[in-house]
């Protein structure tokens, strides 16, 4: 009886200073909580809500934890979660859209938000340079090229994955660079290989391409 207290006690303090042997068992530990804590899903109603698992983001909570985030950090967990090579691109700018009431218009009494040279817009639209940053994945083989397609295996983990790390202050887009050996043929017979998706998965060459593909740019999630 007491040599078996003993090795109870030699086990629960072995066990106490190796927070993977409860993650193994599949059981609740007080170093998971804290993890999770870290990356802001600490309380019962935000886990499991992401795209991704809980755990990877877990994985990853030394880079989620700084403050604030940096490109670098995110560079590297697309990189290792996705097996790919990728590049944070800052200041990709996109057009944003001008509300009704707040558009330039020939009035009796203009404010002074339109005067020339202060604040006025020709157009529904404005250039928007700072708000957006790209992700250039590749270069990427055909194969995982398209899991990055809208409505493929990993577009939906790759944006859920992003916001959660930019959270909603900026917009992303995601510009795949397809390896040029690896680029089809557009063509209505194709056996091989995914369907033409025009402007996604379509090229048309005569001689083999000296550059790899890089025109499909995609937003991750609606402005």
């Amino acid at each position: 009886l007491f040599h078996h207290r003993m090795l109870s006690l030699f086990f629960f303090s072995w066990e106490r200073s190796r927070p993977g042997v409860a993650f193994e068992r599949g059981e609740e530990d007080a170093f998971g909580r804290i993890l999770m804590s870290l990356v802001g899903l600490g309380t019962p109603g935000l886990a499991g809500r992401q795209a991704v698992k809980d755990q990877a983001l877990v994985y990853y909570a030394g880079l989620l934890s700084q403050m604030p985030r940096s490109s670098s950090a995110l560079e590297q967990i697309i990189s290792e979660y996705f097996d790919v090579d990728c590049e944070v691109i800052p200041f990709a700018g996109a057009w944003r859209p001008i509300e009704k009431e707040a558009q330039t218009r020939f009035r009796d009494r203009p404010r002074d938000s339109e005067s020339l040279g202060r604040g006025a817009v020709v157009g529904d639209e404005v250039w928007d340079q700072q708000s957006v940053f790209r992700l250039r994945l590749g270069p990427l083989p055909l194969k995982q090229y398209s899991q990055f397609l809208p409505g493929a295996s990993a577009y939906k983990p790759l944006g859920a994955l992003v916001k959660f790390f930019c959270g909603e202050d900026l917009d992303a887009e995601v510009q795949l660079v397809l390896r040029r050996e690896e680029a089809p043929r557009a063509g209505l017979d194709v056996e091989d290989g995914p369907p033409p998706q025009l402007g996604w998965v379509s090229w048309m060459f005569s001689k083999p391409l000296d550059r790899d593909p890089d025109e499909t740019v995609l937003r991750l999630w609606a402005p």
